[in-house]
């Protein structure tokens, strides 16, 4: 049997080669964390490890601790395999909040397994054959049922005002301010990461998007730290020759741009902005390529 899981896992192994980009496509995930892009973990929300003052993370701190008590005190002692995969998958979810699910679904069935066992006396007085006890079952069954159902209407009712135009939710991302930027038709623009999704869906050429993984950490590193104000972004503008920016209203690089004589407001809502260059010509020519700082006289 082992020989045979052998074979079959040297010939999955080979199998991974066959795609357009051979080898490289089984480096990439370890060049990505620990090549020149483990920057991404340092800027990428969901690459930093869990925010344990969020819901979510309060919620991933109840998990583990029932899932641990489950193994302290189950009478069978857990399988060395189950621990193995199960403080494998806890490290990687503490590294990085995309991991939590995974550590979910790969800790819940020996957790379920181990904590059943611990609490076999109490379920098995409480599934007793009296009448009484057969009565309380039935009471239970339909706690769950409503419980269930509670939360399935708490979680549609929170949910369902938010979103709108097909899940996307407008409060959040600039629906009417990309229906402008795609009228216009820029050359070259400027747009927040997070949003360069969207702005593709709208049929917006973007300067970058949510793939992360396949832009350089190095670019990566210098669009965040200019675009967050960790540093002058003057050249970062003047590097990339932008004609026009959309961005988030509230945000320091917005106020940044307001304040310089090279930039015109064009639309302004209650989530974006969108800014052109002054001396844009229109025809994808920036007439003056040097960029003004507007901090450069202070």
């Amino acid at each position: 049997k082992f020989s045979a899981l052998a074979v079959i896992a040297l010939v999955a192994a080979a199998a991974i080669l066959l795609n357009p980009y051979g080898i490289r496509a089984v480096l990439h995930p370890f060049k990505y964390l620990y090549g020149s892009t483990h920057m991404h973990m340092s800027y990428i929300m969901e690459w930093m490890s869990p925010d344990f003052h969020s819901a979510h993370g309060k919620a991933l701190i109840l998990f583990v601790s029932l899932t641990l008590l489950s193994f302290i005190f189950s009478p069978e002692k857990p399988a060395v395999r189950d621990l193995f995969l199960y403080f494998s998958f806890l490290a990687a979810s503490l590294c990085s909040a995309r991991n939590t699910p995974l550590f979910i679904i790969v800790s819940s069935p020996p957790a379920a397994k181990h904590m059943a066992l611990a609490l076999k006396d109490f379920l098995k007085r409480l599934s007793g054959s009296s009448a009484q006890a057969v009565a309380k079952s039935k009471t239970l069954y339909a706690l769950n049922y409503f419980l269930v159902a509670a939360l399935a209407f708490t979680v549609f009712s929170a949910y369902r005002k938010n979103f709108r135009d097909g899940y996307l939710q407008e409060n959040e991302l600039p629906v009417k301010a990309a229906a402008e930027i795609a009228r216009l038709k820029p050359s070259r623009i400027l747009n927040p990461y997070h949003w360069g999704g969207y702005l593709i869906y709208s049929g917006v050429e973007v300067f970058i998007d949510g793939r992360a993984d396949f832009y350089p950490g190095e670019f990566l590193e210098d669009f965040f730290q200019s675009t967050g104000l960790l540093k002058n972004p003057a050249d970062f503008f003047s590097r990339y020759e932008f004609d026009y920016i959309i961005w988030e209203k509230n945000s320091p690089l917005t106020f940044y741009i307001s304040n310089s004589p090279e930039w015109e407001l064009l639309y302004s809502d209650e989530v974006s902005v969108i800014y052109r260059r002054r001396n844009f010509l229109g025809d994808g020519r920036i007439k003056n390529r040097g960029y003004t700082d507007p901090t450069a006289d202070a």
